[in-house]
């Protein structure tokens, strides 16, 4: 996986000694009453006021074009940015947990059983009907707790000063706030989830190395707007300003990363670069141009011209949730790069490594379960292989109601597995987040192929890594070939959980009927990857009477772009509808997926939601008036070995714009004209 600042600060010795220097200068409160008076935060990030001088201001050209509003010729994309907003220095607070009357200290020996505040590698039980309020000299920062229960009726606040808390797990059943929704935090906190993979057998319950919750979880920080961007001029090799066309309020110290410009993007080869940020400025170039400038001269040209421009994101916030620096890092990393055996000299990502990362998690699972995510930075999560061990996952929550479940403005970097996920959950939002370097499939927008009604949009997911192959990265093995068709079957197994990781997506839908855009792709096997599901697996593996790939978009697919993409195989596109995951046996155990062009399972969108299955009226979509178009609006695709993929029925694409391709779409079945 490529390396971050955060990986590279410290070694671990050096990480021990510091500890051991907080812990012998750290002071607890100095009584039991004592309370943080919030009454001097640090500013909030507002918008640069200074002006990159003249100096170091690039003068733009045909050879050197400025590209301002996320303009492009065809596909009106730049109409799909997020809504508007003015940071301000000292933004409203409202129902701010940490400034409730009836809260008891944690620093208080009172409110504990026996009498005793907590100590290191303590379990912890809450007090029932107790909401306990975490102060800045609350908890010695080196201590690592054990399991941190909350029970219904109780709750664990932090309030808004400087903390870290550390546990192998949490176990919320009450409510964990770390401020709310109109109470977004300003000092910098941190949760750190400890944990080894093969300290217990897997798979291992939800709280190890976890944020188990069942009733209530609100982490909220300080906004960073827009969370990414583009670039507005080409960032050249030796570059410590970059030109973006967003004006922007990130931070001087906080990391950001660049995408790449080429058409492989994988983790033996590729063109991203994360750097940290010196300064942001406003620019003489346009109102909505910003210069940000870095700590290390650019390693590699990212293309900014007219055509399409690589994208720009912020990685840091001011709230972070992380896996532990000990036991969180695959330990079969010693072979990132394998060689073609074919004798062309090519690389690929080695199968067999990189599948033992075990970092934290957060789950949010259960009806009536709320989770509510704001400004969060969460890093070294996910848990290789393991099934509901993700960055940021919603679980089973049915039917949301009143924003109980979303995710917006957060970053997941350098996960283990996923990023953002949506299992057995109708109505979740994911929206402006950021996602960089991650194992399998990133945003896993319908796990088991039945979740609907959800939003995914402005979002930026990059840089992510298949989990084996679903064919020779050379010319053919198995039968396969490189200009095909059709591609292997392979099956789940303990290295390979969910056999479509294969050809992982930075965005990866089952089940169409959401509403997704304004999003964009850079890397992966696929940038948006729609595989075609006949019944729904995992949980709802004994649902029969409903067909997944039957199933419209909700709103038309709009506003999206994708890139750096389909490089492992001639029919593989930036935009890819095509595929099949099912059941191979009675038993419904078996996981059987190819990532090719099938015959009997594909697109086939439709009024009718049983069509195709067993005892349904028709076995396919074939009334015509229940007939229904996969349509899609305004995308863009670019780098890619062809810009779209369909292997379906029925397509409307209106101003899609591709280039920079082996072949700009190829779409099977009836279509509308191109627009």
């Amino acid at each position: 996986m490529a390396s971050h600042p955060r990986q590279h600060l410290l070694t671990l010795v050096v990480l021990a000694l510091l500890l051991n220097l907080v812990s012998s200068t750290f002071t607890i409160c100095s009584s039991a009453t004592y309370k943080d008076s919030y009454t001097s935060l640090p500013s909030a990030a507002v918008f640069p006021t200074s002006t990159l001088s003249a100096a170091l201001t690039r003068t733009p050209s045909s050879d050197d074009p400025l590209t301002e509003n996320h303009w492009s010729e065809v596909a009106k994309y730049g109409n799909y940015r997020p809504p508007a907003f003015t940071p301000v220095a000292n933004p409203t607070q409202t129902n701010c947990p940490h400034l409730w009357t009836n809260t008891s200290n944690w620093h208080n020996p009172a409110i504990w059983s026996g009498g005793a505040i907590p100590t290191n590698g303590s379990n912890i039980n809450i007090p029932a009907n107790t909401a306990v309020l975490v102060a800045s000299c609350s908890i010695d920062p080196s201590f690592v707790f054990g399991n941190i229960t909350i029970p219904v009726g109780s709750a664990l606040i932090l309030g808004d000063a400087s903390i870290a808390i550390s546990a192998s797990g949490f176990t919320v059943a009450g409510a964990f706030l770390v401020g709310s929704p109109t109470c977004r935090l300003r000092n910098s906190l941190s949760i750190t989830l400890y944990g080894s993979r093969d300290a217990q057998p897997l798979p291992a319950p939800s709280v190890v190395k976890g944020i188990a919750v069942t009733g209530q979880i609100d982490i909220h920080g300080m906004q960073y707007f827009p969370t990414w961007s583009r670039l507005a001029m080409t960032a050249r090799v030796n570059d410590t300003v970059i030109f973006i066309q967003d004006v922007v309020n990130w931070q001087a110290g906080q990391s950001i990363f660049i995408t790449t410009t080429e058409i492989k993007d994988s983790r033996d080869w590729h063109r991203n670069e994360v750097r940290n940020i010196v300064s942001v400025q406003l620019t003489t170039l346009g109102t909505s141009v910003a210069a940000i400038t870095v700590d290390e001269p650019l390693s590699y040209l990212h293309y900014g011209g007219s055509e399409y421009q690589a994208e720009v994101g912020l990685l840091t916030r001011n709230i972070l949730v992380q896996g532990d620096a000990f036991n969180s890092e695959a330990t079969d990393n010693q072979n990132a790069s394998c060689t073609d055996s074919t004798g062309a000299g090519s690389t690929y990502p080695c199968t067999d490594q990189f599948l033992t990362g075990f970092g934290g998690h957060v789950q949010v699972m259960t009806v009536g379960a709320i989770g509510r995510f704001s400004g969060v930075e969460l890093y070294r999560m996910g848990q290789t292989n393991q099934l509901g061990r993700y960055p940021l996952h919603f679980h089973l929550l049915n039917q949301t109601n009143n924003g109980s479940a979303f995710g917006q403005d957060c970053s997941v970097h350098h996960s283990f597995f996923r990023c953002y996920v949506i299992h057995g959950t109708h109505g979740a939002l994911y929206t402006q987040n950021t996602a960089y370097d991650a194992i399998g499939s990133c945003f896993y927008l319908s796990e088991d192929g039945v979740e609907e009604n959800s939003t995914i949009s402005y979002n930026l997911a990059a840089h992510v890594h298949m989990l084996g192959f679903p064919q020779n990265p050379s010319e053919s093995l198995n039968g396969d070939s490189f200009y095909g068709q059709t591609l292997s079957y392979y099956t789940n197994s303990s290295s390979l959980l969910i056999p479509s990781d294969l050809a992982a997506g930075c965005f990866y839908v089952t089940d169409m009927y959401n509403n997704i855009f304004g999003n964009a792709a850079s890397g992966g096997w696929t940038g948006f990857s729609f595989p075609s599901l006949p019944l729904p697996i995992q949980d709802y593996r004994t649902v029969t009477n409903f067909n997944p790939s039957t199933r419209p978009f909700a709103s038309p697919l709009r506003g999206n772009t994708a890139h750096s993409s389909g490089f492992w195989w001639g029919s593989a596109s930036a935009f890819y509808f095509g595929g099949e995951l099912f059941y191979s046996d009675a038993a419904l155990t078996t996981l059987s997926y190819t990532a090719g062009r099938t015959q009997s399972n594909v697109h086939d969108t439709c009024t009718d939601s049983t069509a195709g299955t067993v005892g349904a009226d028709q076995a396919g979509c074939y009334t015509l008036t229940d007939q229904l178009w996969l349509e899609q609006q305004d995308n863009k695709a670019f780098l890619s070995n062809r810009g779209l993929q369909a292997w379906g029925n029925r397509a409307d694409i209106v101003r899609m714009e591709v280039l920079d391709v082996g072949l700009s779409m190829n779409v099977f079945g009836e279509s509308v004209p191109f627009l």
